[in-house]
């Protein structure tokens, strides 16, 4: 959330404007490509330790 913030302050300082879409956007993929990582790695981890088993 701060990422996301801190960018939208940077984008009206800079004068580019922000619209209510490019928010979203931002904000899914930020959310996406700094925590949808784990995601994947955890369930790779899972997946691992239960085909151990």
């Amino acid at each position: 959330m701060t990422t996301v913030a801190l960018g939208m302050v940077l984008r009206v300082v800079s004068g580019q404007g922000t619209a209510f879409a490019f928010v979203v956007v931002a904000s899914v993929f930020l959310g996406l490509t700094l925590l949808g990582w784990r995601g994947v790695a955890r369930f790779i981890r899972v997946r691992a330790v239960s085909r151990r088993g």
